[in-house]
């Protein structure tokens, strides 16, 4: 059976924790801001890595990146130094995205909810932005591993394990990280399995739901199976 999407275009941005104190129920619990936006481009008749885009982005509270931060994703201080800010980066993603878009039936596709639902999400509040409608559904490789081999997977890891895939290069590397879901995409395409729509939020410009201090960070409600967080 086909596929309902000409194009997955998996992506992720890896983060890093800033040092501000504005947006009281942003700041304390999710004091990120995206340094790396990396993407792929499959399609899923060809089941080929089409096309990619990289970009690397300056901080704009986190003044310099941590030892732990360089040694676990591989991104260097002089990498973020060059780069331009989010806005910048963002608009050239957006360039890139429409281009390969075309008049193709296109969705977006992540490991799990967090790059979308938490990571671009805390990254647009602090920029004060609001990304594309394109970002409100999209598709969560772990459902679809999940619907196709009935057990919920851990992580890409457990995945390209059971899939007898091999790993390619550091755990915590965003471009790494499209890589290696574009192979258990791949592979999934050539078994036939369907990708769809599966996972769907709303960014916004309005603040997160109110919190007590003492309780745990808010996490936007998904579809994941129970226990799946």
């Amino acid at each position: 059976m086909d596929s309902p999407t000409n194009l997955c275009i998996l992506i992720t941005f890896k983060p890093v924790a800033s040092c501000i104190t504005i947006h009281q129920h942003l700041v304390h619990r999710f004091k990120k801001e995206i340094i790396e936006i990396a993407c792929l481009k499959v399609g899923t008749k060809s089941k080929q890595v089409e096309d990619s885009f990289r970009q690397y982005v300056r901080p704009k509270y986190c003044g310099r990146l941590n030892g732990v931060t360089m040694n676990i994703t591989g991104v260097r201080q002089e990498m973020v130094s060059s780069a331009p800010r989010f806005r910048v980066a963002w608009m050239k993603f957006m360039n890139w995205y429409l281009a390969a878009k075309g008049n193709h039936t296109v969705a977006f596709l992540t490991v799990d909810s967090f790059p979308i639902n938490m990571h671009l999400r805390c990254q647009t509040l602090l920029s004060k932005m609001r990304p594309s409608d394109d970002f409100n559904q999209w598709i969560v490789l772990k459902k679809v591993y999940y619907k196709a081999y009935d057990f919920f997977p851990r992580n890409l890891q457990f995945m390209m394990r059971e899939l007898k895939l091999p790993y390619q290069g550091k755990v915590e590397n965003a471009y790494d990280d499209v890589t290696n879901a574009a192979l258990v995409t791949q592979r999934m395409l050539r078994e036939n399995i369907k990708f769809e729509i599966n996972n769907h939020v709303k960014i916004d410009l309005g603040p997160w739901p109110a919190v007590r201090p003492d309780r745990k960070p808010y996490i936007p409600p998904g579809t994941l199976p129970p226990g799946a967080y």
